[in-house]
């Protein structure tokens, strides 16, 4: 009786835990696939991409189409609020004038060099020096039609820009 008792367990032990591989029939469950040695692996999946994200363009460059042909003098900048305290005098041709400054935004004053160029300047080289000078100094640069602005925050340089607006 022992004998069966035991033989019984084992039956049942080989049941709960399956048989072999070649007497039972394999089923496919979904993203899965049955392989040629009757064993299933999961359906590989396309991992979809994540959209590379398109950098939402700065003030500066939302409005350098409007003003396209305006050229600025001291008087435009300090209606919006700027108020000059040191004359830079960059001796640099083609600059009519230079000015160490300040602008409130929010109740707080921000520092503002102002660059007046006599014309609309357009030379990319001149413009990139100035933006790698402001750098050397932690500072930013924004230049449009014939003006050039550093902050040492661009935020106040984009104020500017929207207050000429």
């Amino acid at each position: 009786m022992k004998k069966l008792i035991i033989l019984a367990m084992v039956l049942m032990t080989l049941i709960a835990c399956g048989s072999s591989d070649s007497d039972t029939p394999v089923t496919k469950k979904p993203d899965t696939e049955i392989t040629t040695n009757n064993t299933i692996e999961p359906t590989p999946t396309a991992v979809a991409q994540k959209p590379t994200p398109t950098p939402k363009p700065t003030v500066s460059e939302k409005v350098l189409a409007i003003f396209s042909e305006k050229i600025y003098t001291l008087s435009d900048l300090e209606a919006i609020g700027f108020t000059k305290e040191f004359n830079t005098d960059y001796d640099y041709n083609g600059i009519s004038e230079s000015w160490d400054g300040t602008i409130q935004i929010d109740g707080q004053s921000q520092f503002l060099e102002v660059i007046i160029f006599d014309d609309i300047w357009t030379d990319e080289f001149e413009q990139e020096q100035l933006k790698m000078l402001g750098l050397m100094f932690d500072a930013r640069t924004l230049v449009f039609n014939n003006l050039g602005l550093i902050c040492h925050d661009e935020e106040v340089c984009n104020y500017v820009v929207e207050k000429l607006n």
